[in-house]
């Protein structure tokens, strides 16, 4: 074996000279030898986005929800003027409602310092306050005139999450979280699920994705709605019994339709002493 190939510096094909007549074999995508030449990405470029890690302020250290930003990468950062900054255009300062309370006059100066700095500013509050409704309405109204979004989180773990998804969806296309048309034929479907009584919208949702339509749920035996998610045995039974009951025509009566429902139920009475019998 050649030694250069033992040291890492050959290609595949060198060491297994068969290897290149194998049906597996792709030179597209073998890797470069270390004394080959590529250009990295230059800021011309059009290529994916250089990785940027989400900026922490160091007045931020020790807070306890940096704990629990576990999705993403985030480093220290002396040069920014928010708490947290999740894109070139982001920027989230947090607060705390008990340190509010022992200097109101902090969050107002700290709002002076971003204001020309981002386009979208967020004031991250964690309610760790009793009786914090006056406090918040308070802080409602400042960021409404410094035109800000007021987010609320009850823990600290909350709080992380909240930075974290802000910087999960920095390069997400804005239709991912906008308002989706109850027009389209899968909202029209759980919009009809959830007139069922104790059917909810997360119940609709969660039936139409485990069975994939409307004519699946309604042919599905008792026994598989009860199994899915958060369809227990009461409301697996009652939607049961929804699906199998005679759809109204226009000009007919709810009265008519139990007088048919009680007509057809005699009838398989019969049909079922019928076949005992037999």
């Amino acid at each position: 074996m050649d030694p250069s190939s033992s040291s890492g510096s050959g290609q595949l094909r060198d060491v297994l000279p068969n290897t290149s007549k194998s049906k597996f074999y792709r030179p597209d995508k073998l890797l470069p030898t270390p004394d080959s030449k590529t250009e990295g990405p230059s800021s011309s470029s059009k290529g994916p986005v250089s990785f940027v890690p989400l900026l922490v302020n160091p007045r931020q250290r020790g807070n306890p929800l940096l704990k629990h930003v576990t999705n993403v990468a985030w480093q220290f950062d002396d040069g920014i003027a928010a708490d947290y900054v999740t894109s070139r255009t982001a920027g989230i300062l947090f607060l705390s409602l008990c340190y509010h309370n022992l200097n109101p006059e902090y969050i107002h100066d700290r709002i002076k310092n971003i204001a020309n700095n981002y386009d979208l500013r967020v004031l991250l509050v964690q309610v760790d306050f009793a009786n914090s409704e006056p406090v918040l309405r308070t802080l409602n109204r400042i960021c409404l005139l410094a035109q800000m979004t007021l987010m609320l989180a009850w823990s600290a773990e909350q709080a992380g999450k909240i930075v974290e998804t802000y910087k999960m969806y920095e390069n997400k296309p804005p239709d991912m979280i906008m308002e989706r048309n109850d027009d389209e034929p899968y909202y029209q479907l759980v919009k009809a699920l959830c007139c069922i009584p104790s059917v909810n919208r997360a119940d609709a949702i969660t039936l139409l994705s485990v069975f994939g339509s409307l004519e699946k749920i309604v042919k599905a035996p008792l026994e598989q709605l009860e199994l899915c998610p958060g369809i227990g045995p009461a409301k697996a039974e009652r939607l049961w019994r929804a699906l199998r009951k005679p759809f109204l025509r226009q000009g007919v009566t709810q009265a008519d339709a139990l007088r048919v429902e009680e007509e057809l139920g005699v009838d398989e009475e019969e049909e079922d002493l019928n076949d005992l019998a037999n």
